[in-house]
């Protein structure tokens, strides 16, 4: 028997409510589908309901059968070098933030967690082993969508930035921060900085997650194979790399027959 509530509650204070759980069922799910190679999103929904049917709350799953929809993927924007520069500028103390998100790919999860420790500026190189989200009113510290510590390249002049930035703080301190030096949340710094940038710059229609495409696209026009590509992004394959940005490999191609056309021999016999 589930237990009556003893009194009645808001909507706001149930909703409240809700969220806490859901965060903390979230985090409870995340050594389970790490030692099983499972997304915690995909099975939450399955791993409810089996907690159900243990406990005999209910005998059957309402679900079951339920065809879902077809998910329609948002066409991708992709910014040239200048676009990304006046977006930066327009972006203000968060000019370097919108760079970095823009040249090396990263989520906007994976920067908010880097750490000064986890970059070294030698090599030029960022890890990104942990990720921060938003939860209802929850932060949710978790590893990376694939579950996998990475190391992903920064231009050189991004690099010595992000040096100055982390000079006096500790290995332990977040690189980039809230004004109040807090972690930043994603519909906060949207609503604050990204989207009156966006304005700025008349880019409409542009979202964060577009920065991680521009990225996409500006190192395979540089001539990045696909396999960096998917390092680069954290993706689980290369055939992933590949079914989203195809488009852009496929651009390559005459710059491909460009550079094989250097290798050919000077004269090719013409056939009589």
């Amino acid at each position: 028997m589930i237990p009556k509530p003893k009194k009645k509650v808001s909507k706001t204070a149930l909703r409240n409510k809700c969220d806490v759980l859901a965060s903390r069922y979230y985090r409870a799910l995340t050594p389970y589908c790490e030692l099983n190679g499972l997304d915690r999103i995909a099975c939450s929904g399955s791993l409810s309901w089996a907690h159900i049917f243990t406990r005999s709350i209910i005998h059957m799953n309402p679900a079951h059968g339920a065809k879902l929809p077809r998910t329609v993927r948002t066409e991708p924007m992709y910014l040239t070098p200048e676009q990304v520069g006046a977006l930066a500028e327009a972006a203000g103390p968060y000019e370097l933030m919108i760079l970095t998100l823009a040249f090396t790919g990263l989520r906007f999860g994976e920067l908010a967690a880097l750490k000064v420790g986890r970059f070294d500026p030698v090599r030029k190189r960022l890890s990104v082993a942990e990720s921060v989200t938003e939860v209802g009113s929850q932060l949710v510290w978790t590893t990376p969508k694939t579950h996998q510590t990475r190391s992903v390249p920064v231009p050189g002049q991004i690099a010595m930035a992000i040096e100055d930035s982390c000079m006096g703080k500790l290995p332990d301190h977040l690189i980039f921060t809230s004004p109040l030096g807090k972690t930043l949340r994603l519909n906060n710094w949207r609503k604050n900085v990204f989207d009156p940038a966006v304005k700025t710059t008349g880019l409409v229609g542009l979202r964060p997650h577009d920065l991680r495409h521009t990225a996409a696209s500006l190192a395979i026009r540089s001539g990045a194979h696909v396999k960096v590509v998917q390092q680069m992004l954290g993706h689980a394959s290369a055939a992933m790399t590949l079914d989203v940005y195809a488009g852009l490999f496929e651009d390559d191609l005459d710059s491909v027959a460009e550079r094989l056309d250097s290798l050919t021999p000077c004269q090719v016999p013409v056939p009589a």
